[in-house]
Formats: structure tokens, sequence, C-alpha cells
């Protein structure tokens, strides 16, 4: 998809972000000298309890579920950024056992697409919940921040170029995969698309009229559908849009966490 720019942009913000979350690790040396291990069961417990349970969000209702939900979300899409990075160099990669094709038999990258959709449509709930509770709402224990919306701006933003990507790319693979590389099309063209495509595998014997839904694959379907209608130098345009938009949102997302109250996030 673009090995010089993935790997400059991944260096660049990787570099960005260490500086930056340095500063923040130096607070850690101004404190009294701290002893991690001891009392070791009752602090594991804890991280169970409170961080990955989430043990006291039910007592926030909405506001409880849709922090759930996009926490839950983004160890689920951890994944799914790991992948996109690794299409910045290798088109077809899929993180080894994700494949279309399944692994050892088991068809682990329907299941794991399936799941990241279905998640990412929850994460868009619950961004859209804390959207509504910061900016039309306005509870009291909520501050205003811009700061707070424009983090949940850059989630809800991600999850819609994942979905437009995959959306893109199923509905290229589907309609003009076949009739763009026949001999004599565009040779360009050809590359181009074949480059969005490359990880659904391999080529349908034949175009489809339109486009079909993907059990495994809701979200990139109800795309799909929706862009059907397009010329496949625009689907290619999109596909990389969404693809870009994820994949460097990511990065920029990580270097506003140091900076701010979410960095809770990293921690």
């Amino acid at each position: 998809m673009g090995p010089a720019f993935m790997a400059v942009m991944l260096l660049v913000l990787t570099a960005v972000f260490l500086v930056t979350a340095s500063k923040r690790a130096q607070l850690m040396t101004v404190g009294r000298p701290a002893a991690p291990f001891d009392q070791l069961k009752a602090r594991v417990d804890s991280v169970i309890e409170f961080a990955f349970l989430q043990k006291r969000m039910p007592n926030y209702k909405s506001a409880g579920w849709a922090h759930r939900f996009i926490f839950g979300g983004f160890m689920v899409l951890l994944a799914r950024t790991l992948i996109l990075w690794g299409r910045g160099f290798d088109p077809t990669f899929n993180l080894f056992i994700l494949g279309p094709e399944g692994f050892m038999g088991l068809p682990l990258g329907h299941l794991y697409d399936f799941l990241k959709d279905v998640v990412a449509f929850l994460v868009l709930g619950g961004a859209a919940v804390f959207v509504y509770l910061r900016v039309y709402k306005q509870e009291a224990r909520m501050t205003k921040s811009s700061e707070a919306v424009l983090i949940l701006v850059i989630i809800i933003t991600m999850m819609i170029a994942d979905m437009a990507y995959d959306g893109a790319a199923i509905a290229l693979h589907q309609k003009y995969s076949v009739p763009v590389c026949a001999p004599g099309a565009s040779v360009d063209l050809c590359d181009r698309v074949t480059t969005v495509v490359a990880h659904l595998g391999a080529k349908p014997l034949e175009a489809a009229d339109s486009v079909s839904f993907v059990a495994h694959a809701p979200g990139g379907s109800i795309f799909a559908i929706l862009l059907q209608g397009l010329p496949p130098e625009v689907l290619v345009g999109i596909g990389h849009a969404g693809f870009w938009t994820h994949a460097t949102l990511v990065m920029i997302f990580a270097n506003l966490l140091p900076l701010s109250k979410h960095f809770h996030v990293i921690t």
C-alpha cells in the first residue's frame, strides 16, 4: 500500500511518542521508591477487576457501558491495527493466521473479521453516547473539554474509515477485480485494484453484477453495498483513504494520550 510512507509515518510518530511519554515517565522518579511486588495477588486482582473487567463502570449506567464498549473495542482492534500496518509493506498481510484461507482448518480470519466489525459498531455506539453526554446533555460530572471531543471524533473517524476501506475492497473484489485485469485492460488500474483487494485472497471466477452481503464482514458489506455504484478508480481512492486514515490516526491518537487526561488508555 506504500512501504516508504508507512515506514516514515511509524518511525516519526513513534519517536515523537517516546519523547513525550518519557517526560511523563520522569514524573515517576519524583516520588518515594515503591515496592511493586508486595501484595502481588491483591495488585493483580485489582488490575483484573478494575482495569479489565471495569468493575466500577455499571455505576454510571449508559456512560459505563459506553466506556466498556470503547475500552473492549480497542483491545480487540489492536490486532486490526497491526494488520493494517503490516499491509503498508505487504498488501496480502493478515497477521500470519487471519487470512481468508484459514489456519490449520480453522476460519480464524473470518471469525476475527466478524468480531472486529461487531466491536467497531459497539465502539461507534459508545463514542456516540459520550458525544451526547459531553456536547448535548452536559452532565455535571463531565467537564466541558474540547480535548475529549477531539478524541471521540478521532475514534469515530477510525471506525468509519476502517469499514470504508473494507467496503471498497469487497466491492472491488466482487465486481471489478476480474474485468479490470482482463486482457487489454489498463495495467495500471489492474495493479491498483489488485493492491487494495490482495488481502481477500483469490479473485472470483467471474465479476458479479452487484455486491453480495458477506456474513463475516457485516460492516464492510454495508459500505460495499452503498459504494458499489462507484467506478473502480473512485473505489480504489476510497480504499486508500480509509486505510491510511485508520493506520495514521492510531499513531496520532497515541501521541495525544500522554498530553491528556486519557493517558490511562495506555497505562
